[in-house]
C-alpha cells in the first residue's frame, strides 16, 4: 500500500497601504514562508514598492511545489490637489478689500484653508477678506483632499488706501443780475478725479471749472459732488444770488451827465437778444433799440426833443440759457 499526501494549497495575502498621493509610494507585501513570488506586476520577491495605481496579485509556491494566488488589492493614487488662485482688490471708501478667487483642481469635499498675512485665516472656497492697513500681505491657500492629499500655494496682494476727496468750490461773482452775465466756479477739492455740479436749477455740468448761466431771479443752492480714484464721493454746498433787472421809472434828458438816458443799467448785459420800444400816448414808437447799448436819449424819430410826460415801454430779454422775459412799464420823461 501507498501513502498519498494531500498538501493544502497556500494562501498569499497582501498587505500595505492601499490608498496613497500621486508622486508617493506604497509598500506591498505578500506574507513570507514561501519558496517563489511573483506579482501581477512582474516582481519576484515578497515586498515590492510602487507607486503606480490598479489591481495587485501575487502568486506562491511553497516547498511542496504548491501554488496559490491571492485575492486582488486595490492600490488607488488620489490626485494631489493643484493649488492656484487670483488675488485682486476690492476698492471701498472705508476698509479695503481682497477678493480672493480659488482657481484649483481639487477633489469634490476637499478642505481649504487660507491664511491673509496679517494673522487671520478663513476655510472659505473663495473668500473675500478685509484688511485695515495698507501694506504688501503674503497670502496662502492649502487645500486637503478626502484622501489625506495636500498642497499650497502662495502669493502677495498690495492693500492702497486711497486719500478720501474734500470737496470745495468758489462762485465768481456770488451775487449777480440775472442779465449780467454768467457765473464760474472754480474748483477747489483735494483728491478728486471726477466732478459732478448741480446748479440747483435743473441743469448740470460734469467739467471741473464750468461757467453758467442762470435764466431766473432767485437764490441756487449750487452743490459740488467730487469722486476720487477709488470711487468715494464728497459734496459741498454754495448759494449764488441772482438778483432782479431793475427799470428806473423815470429819466432827466438835461445833458448833466446825470440820469440822461433810459435806461442804463450800470453792467454790461450778457444775453443772447436785446429788443427795447418806447411808445408816446398815443401808441406811436419814439425808439427801438436792439442792442444792451441801444439807450433812448429823450429825442424822437424826428430828431426832435420829446415833451416831457409818460411813456411806454415793452423790453424782451432773452438769456444765454434760452428763457424770454418780457417786461412792460412806463417811465416819466422829465425835463
Amino acid at each position: 500500500a501507498a501513502n498519498i499526501t494531500v498538501n493544502q494549497l497556500p494562501e498569499p495575502v497582501i498587505s500595505g497601504d492601499l490608498s496613497i498621493c500621486d508622486g508617493e509610494t506604497s509598500v506591498l507585501t505578500a506574507n513570507s514562508g514561501f519558496v517563489n513570488y511573483l506579482w501581477s506586476n512582474g516582481a519576484t520577491a515578497n515586498i515590492i514598492t510602487t507607486g503606480t495605481g490598479g489591481n495587485y496579485i501575487v502568486t506562491v509556491t511553497d516547498l511542496n511545489g504548491c501554488t496559490g494566488t491571492s485575492s486582488p488589492s486595490n492600490l488607488v493614487v488620489n490626485m494631489v490637489p493643484v493649488v492656484s488662485f487670483i488675488a485682486d482688490t476690492l476698492i471701498n471708501c472705508e476698509v479695503q478689500k481682497g477678493v480672493f478667487t480659488n482657481t484649483s483642481l481639487y477633489d469634490p469635499g476637499s478642505t481649504f484653508t487660507w491664511t491673509f498675512g496679517d494673522g487671520t485665516s478663513s476655510n472659505a472656497t473663495s473668500p473675500t477678506h478685509a484688511y485695515y492697513a495698507p501694506g504688501t500681505y503674503t497670502v496662502s491657500l492649502a487645500i486637503t483632499t478626502p484622501a489625506g492629499c495636500f498642497s499650497s500655494d502662495t502669493s502677495s496682494i498690495d492693500i492702497v488706501y486711497f486719500p478720501l476727496p474734500v470737496a470745495d468750490f468758489v462762485t465768481s461773482p456770488p451775487v449777480i443780475g440775472v442779465f449780467n452775465g454768467k457765473v464760474k466756479f472754480v474748483d477747489r477739492s483735494d483728491f478728486a478725479v471726477s466732478w459732478l455740479w448741480n446748479f440747483g436749477d435743473g441743469s448740470y455740468s460734469t467739467d471741473q471749472n464750468p461757467e453758467h448761466y442762470f435764466n431766473d431771479v432767485g437764490e441756487f443752492n449750487v452743490r459740488l459732488t467730487v469722486t476720487n480714484i477709488a470711487g468715494c464721493q464728497d459734496s459741498h454746498r454754495e448759494v449764488v444770488t441772482i438778483i432782479p433787472y431793475y427799470l428806473p421809472n423815470a429819466f432827466t434828458p438835461n445833458g448833466d451827465g446825470v440820469n440822461d438816458n433810459f435806461f442804463f443799467s450800470g453792467y454790461n448785459l450778457d444775453v443772447s437778444s436785446y429788443n427795447m420800444q418806447v411808445f408816446d400816448r398815443w401808441g406811436k414808437i419814439v425808439f427801438s433799440g436792439e442792442r444792451t447799448t441801444d439807450l433812448w436819449n429823450g429825442i424822437g424819430p424826428d430828431g426832435k426833443e420829446s415833451p416831457q410826460g409818460t411813456y411806454a415801454y415793452r423790453l424782451i430779454v432773452n438769456t444765454r440759457g434760452g428763457k424770454e422775459h418780457v417786461f412792460n412799464g412806463i417811465v416819466n420823461l422829465i425835463r
